[in-house]
């Protein structure tokens, strides 16, 4: 029974070589972005108070009753909650001080 496994592991093991080997990005996936440092300017003061957050569940939820529950468990601290893809959000926060209160709440 070893032997066997063992050959069904080598000929997976040249299927996955040849196919590495056979590899190449089309143009449209050999596409590159460019990441421009903002520094301290409006948009790299903006991103400082920002986080990202992700709703982990494979169950649909109502994304508006999970955006007022953050606000509720996060009493007296403003923020915007932007949808920016499939359970994912951007949080935006006033200021630092409120950013910092709630991820050290977090950890």
């Amino acid at each position: 029974m070893k032997k066997i496994c063992g050959l069904l592991d080598a000929t997976m093991d040249e299927k996955l070589q040849q196919l590495w080997r056979t590899f190449n990005l089309t143009e449209e996936g050999s596409s590159s972005i460019s990441i421009i440092n903002e520094g301290d300017g409006a948009l790299g003061k903006k991103g400082r108070l920002c986080v990202f957050g992700k709703v982990l569940s494979m169950k649909l939820y109502n994304k508006a009753a999970c955006k007022s529950i953050m606000r509720m468990v996060w009493n007296n601290v403003k923020v915007e909650i932007i949808e920016a893809g499939n359970n994912l959000f951007l949080i935006q926060f006033n200021n630092v001080l409120d950013k910092n209160k709630i991820l050290e709440g977090l950890s």
